[in-house]
């Protein structure tokens, strides 16, 4: 967990300083996932198995999203309010595969995550 967490902090760091310019963030993104493969994502992590077995790139998605719902609000609240629907599909889409993971007690939510 130790090295999660200092995932994290490098993931928080990098939202933090790139919040100005999302989109370099998003290519950051995408590098991540084409130049780590899945089955090495613990060795950035740490975790192997588990409920916060994400791919590195997912944690750095979630870092980017929760920055800019802090630091650019306004910005996020309007992207989403044009596009209302797609949020609402999405929004629903993971409530459902929230439910269902927990109810089959399956890993079906970190694949949603991570995909």
């Amino acid at each position: 967990m130790t090295q999660l967490a200092g995932w994290l902090t490098l993931s928080l760091g990098l939202a933090w300083l790139g919040r100005a310019r999302p989109m370099r963030l998003v290519c950051l993104v995408v590098l991540l996932w084409i130049a780590v493969p899945a089955v090495a994502a613990h060795q950035l992590t740490g975790v192997a198995d588990g409920r916060w077995a994400f791919h590195p790139a997912t944690w750095l998605v979630l870092c980017v999203f929760a920055v800019q719902a802090v630091a650019n609000s306004r910005a996020l609240s309007a992207a989403l309010a044009r596009h209302c629907y797609a949020a609402i599909t999405l929004l629903v889409f993971v409530l459902g595969a929230a439910v269902t993971s927990y109810w089959t007690q399956s890993g079906g939510l970190r694949l949603l995550f991570d995909q």
